[in-house]
C-alpha cells in the first residue's frame, strides 16, 4: 500500500496524502516493486507530478499518465470577410488570392448563340 514515506520529492504532502486515499478508496494496492516503480515514474514527471496525480485522482484513473499538451488557442482573423470563419489564416490569404483573381466568366445563352450564328 501507498504510505507518506513513499511520496516523490515533487508532490506536496496533501496531494500525495489524498492520492494514497484515492488509491486505498480504490482498493487498489502495489507490491513493493510497484510500488517503487510508480513514485520513479512520478519522480520522472518533474514540475508534472503533481497536475498528472490530480488527473488521475479527477478521472478516477487507474495509473499516472503524464497531462496532455494543451492546444494553443486559434488564430484570429486581421480580415473582416473572414471573421468567425474558423478558417486557418493561411487557408484565409490562399481565398481571399483566389477571389482576388479575374477568372473569365463563361458565356451566357445569348452570346454563344450570336456566336454560332455568325460561323454560318
Amino acid at each position: 500500500m501507498l504510505q507518506a514515506s513513499d511520496k516523490p520529492a515533487n508532490i506536496s504532502e496533501d496531494l500525495w496524502s489524498e492520492y494514497c486515499e484515492f488509491r486505498k478508496a480504490r482498493r487498489q494496492y502495489y507490491c513493493e516493486v510497484s510500488i517503487k516503480a510508480h513514485c520513479e515514474k512520478i519522480a520522472n514527471f518533474a514540475e508534472l507530478g503533481e497536475q498528472s496525480l490530480k488527473n488521475s485522482i479527477s478521472n478516477n484513473w487507474v495509473g499516472v499518465f503524464l497531462p496532455s499538451p494543451q492546444k494553443p488557442p486559434p488564430q484570429q482573423s486581421t480580415s473582416p470577410f473572414f471573421s468567425n470563419s474558423g478558417l486557418s489564416e493561411q487557408t484565409q490569404r490562399a481565398f481571399a488570392e483566389f477571389l482576388a483573381n479575374e477568372t473569365p466568366k463563361p458565356p451566357d445563352k445569348s452570346e454563344y448563340i450570336e456566336f454560332l450564328e455568325q460561323e454560318n
